[in-house]
């Protein structure tokens, strides 16, 4: 054999090993067949030294020699020793088509399951209606109350079932059952035969008025006490939803004023609290004017208190001692016949002495209008006796008030000295640390071993106050009794 040939040998083995190779990686080609011609395939021919050939693409609409056996790869060689000088190489399919089976795969999986499922459901749904066809025994139903498993009440059709289910629920006091029930019986019957049955069941008529309230049906609930006679009970819901409802001043007024005319006029039992709203409303429309003529002061440029002293919150919706306090802080003095009098609020309200007295001391105390305050609590002069220090609240109260308000030692000094019981008095003083008016009050008792042992417990730096006992001491006049 020539040297040539044996090369040539050589060459075609070692290629043929190669092409073996390539053909059993299954990895790098799908299969395919040989007699799809709808699919176009990409070919490259190239001869056996590697020179690509001159037909360089062939595509599926060209005719081409087939192999007798079509997908093994025994007829892949035989085809190829058929066709020495070319070779056949098959690219690997595109990315787009591996996506594209994945998820052909993907979406054949999922309407499989959702085949199964819809399956599933439509045999839960015959099977239910096959179970709810007819209505369960009401000892079922109340039991499945009692669990709280979902109950179908729509399945009771009759009034005389409905009528016996609320009355199994109320015997078995189950509180769920009888408002559920309650609810189904209204939507269900006409209004007349629904209340005629509720009026005769007194806990369902419970069970029903307290879903009303927690739901703020307030018509409702209004409706149902009237049948019931409760008018009491039915107007004071009116009158609380007005206060709720109404945030102007003004809506509420006039809410209160309707209030008033259809649900308390008409019940005699209700004339107290009759009284008590008028006056509310009395007051909310003096507030109103106060509040508008104050802020029209404070908003010009004229001098007045409310330039040093601004107003801080208005009087509407305030309480009627709140709205005094804000009367005697601002407008303390004025006459009578002005709405924001003091005394013009005290007369029409029937303010009591003793609370208007203290409102005024807090409010001129917090002012700090000492002379109105002394003003305030003296007696003026009769013709048997003269100017005298008095306050309905007593005096204990006035100096704890104006403690709180820092006021001047003189000014406590000279209150906590016109406290009547002596003992409340040296309390107050050792409290307040008032020296003076426990020396006076000591001389007055003609103590005179308190009043030594009373100078043990005065600080040595206070000199004066220390020589004003020593000098008490020395008084001739006093007969002391110790």
């Amino acid at each position: 054999m020539s040297a040539r040939k044996l090369t040539k040998v050589r060459g075609s083995s070692g290629r043929s090993e190669e092409q073996d190779e390539y053909w059993n990686e299954g990895n790098r080609l799908k299969k395919f067949n040989f007699d799809d011609d709808d699919e176009e395939d990409s070919i490259e021919v190239t001869n056996w030294d590697g020179t690509p050939s001159q037909s360089a693409k062939k595509t599926s609409t060209q005719p081409s020699a087939r192999p007798p056996t079509v997908g093994t790869v025994a007829s892949a060689r035989a085809y190829r020793s058929k066709t020495p000088n070319t070779t056949v190489k098959y690219t690997r399919p595109t990315q787009e088509k591996s996506k594209g089976a994945i998820e052909s795969n993907t979406s054949t999986t999922a309407l499989v399951k959702l085949e199964h499922e819809k399956k599933d459901l439509v045999r839960q749904l015959i099977q239910a209606k096959k179970e709810l066809s007819v209505a369960p025994t009401m000892d079922e139903t109340l039991k499945r109350f009692m669990l709280g498993d979902p109950v179908l009440l729509e399945l009771y059709k009759s009034l005389e079932d409905k009528k016996s289910l609320l009355d199994k629920a109320i015997a078995r006091n189950d509180g769920n059952a009888i408002l559920a029930i309650t609810l189904f019986m209204r939507n269900t019957l006409k209004r007349e035969i629904f209340s005629k049955e509720l009026m005769s069941r007194p806990a369902a008529v419970n069970h029903y008025c307290s879903y009303l309230r927690r739901t703020s049906e307030i018509e409702e609930l209004h409706e149902i006490l009237t049948i019931l006679g409760r008018t009491e009970e039915a107007a004071m819901l009116k009158y609380r939803h007005c206060l709720r409802c109404a945030k102007s001043a003004e809506v509420r007024r006039d809410s209160l004023k309707d209030c008033v005319k259809y649900y308390f006029d008409s019940d005699p039992r209700l004339v107290g609290e009759t009284k008590e709203i008028l006056d509310q409303i009395s007051l909310l429309a003096r507030q109103i004017i106060v509040d508008e003529n104050d802020k029209k002061t404070q908003d010009s440029e004229k001098p007045s208190i409310f330039k040093t002293h601004p107003i801080r919150e208005p009087t509407v919706h305030r309480s009627l001692t709140a709205t005094l306090y804000y009367c005697c802080y601002y407008h303390w003095g004025e006459a009578e016949g002005i709405l924001s009098s003091p005394m013009s609020l005290k007369h029409e309200f029937k303010i009591g002495e003793k609370q208007y007295a203290y409102m005024a001391v807090a409010a001129l105390c917090r002012m700090r209008k000492w002379r109105d305050l002394e003003q305030f609590l003296t007696t003026p002069k009769t013709l048997f006796r003269g100017p005298k220090l008095h306050a309905v609240i007593g005096f204990d109260k006035v100096v704890d008030v104006l403690s709180k308000n820092m006021a001047p030692l003189d000014a406590l000094e000279k209150y906590c000295g016109a406290i009547d019981d002596t003992d409340t008095r040296l309390e107050s003083a050792a409290k307040l640390k008032l020296y003076r008016v426990a020396i006076n009050t000591y001389v007055q008792m003609k103590d005179r071993q308190q009043l030594n042992d009373y100078l043990k417990v005065i600080p040595d730096t206070h000199h004066h106050i220390r020589q004003y006992l020593l000098n008490e001491l020395k008084k001739p006049d006093i007969k002391w009794k110790n």
